[in-house]
């Protein structure tokens, strides 16, 4: 469950506007004192706290929760006003979520924050630690952070390198799935032998640098709009992954 409230603050503004896009009637020169976004143009902030004065916000636009407070983590108060669900807060023991309104806030310099998945979603088991709060809210403890710890995460997110494949001494990315069988004219290259870490590059034929798809054979497909593309293919499935070299590759 993602916790943004902008069903509460819709509703609390269109009952003050008649649930109407306000029209104004003033001429260009005078200010328009309303700077409120229209219904049309609303969205949703990020989930944000400002506690400390600093801004915390949700890791990676996802809600991480924590399973347990241990004596690291320090009480300070509970939540005291939001400011709109498409705004950010900016007053201490404010959010952007109105339903938290009395939510209790704990700090820590020293907050561990999991990164489940890098930045191409493969599954990660790493952690980096930074300046955190946990809101405990209806039984759940939440985990914001702050805009450091933020580009801290990141940089581990993004040190894996993208999911690629070398044939005859050419580099080809994953560019997705497809189901059904390998198209009629393409022709059997071998198997993948060998795969490097996933924060390196392959530089041998046949290699990858995700186990996963080691021991799969490899096709390119049949001349085409799409005949730089070499495809992995397993006997045990009716589907096939598919790659093409990027611009800029080797």
């Amino acid at each position: 469950m993602t916790l943004t409230g902008c069903k509460g603050n819709d509703a609390e503004i269109e009952s003050q506007n008649g649930g109407n896009t306000y029209t104004s009637d003033i001429t260009a020169d005078e200010p328009d004192e309303d700077t409120s976004p229209s219904p049309e143009m609303r969205t949703a902030a990020v989930p944000a706290v400002f506690v400390n004065d600093t801004y915390f916000r949700i890791f990676d636009d996802k809600q991480h929760i924590v399973p347990d407070l241990d004596d690291t983590w320090v009480y300070l108060g509970s939540i005291q006003s939001s400011a709109p669900g498409w705004g950010s807060p900016a007053q201490n023991f404010q959010t952007n979520n109105e339903l938290m309104m009395g939510a209790d806030i704990f700090h820590s310099y020293e907050g561990h924050i999991p990164i489940t998945n890098s930045v191409w979603e493969d599954p990660l088991n790493e952690e980096v630690v930074g300046d955190s709060i946990i809101v405990v809210f209806e039984g759940m403890r939440i985990l914001y952070i702050t805009e450091e710890a933020h580009t801290e995460a990141y940089k581990v997110m993004g040190a894996v390198e993208r999911h690629s494949l070398m044939v005859d001494g050419v580099i080809y990315s994953l560019m997705g799935s497809r189901s059904g069988n390998i198209p009629d004219g393409s022709v059997y290259l071998g198997e993948i032998t060998s795969a490097v870490p996933i924060d390196e590059y392959p530089t041998e034929n046949l290699q990858a640098n995700r186990d996963v798809v080691v021991g799969m054979k490899v096709y390119r497909l049949p001349p085409g709009d799409i005949n730089d593309v070499i495809v992995l293919f397993s006997d045990s499935y009716s589907s096939y992954y598919f790659y093409k070299q990027l611009p800029g590759t080797l």
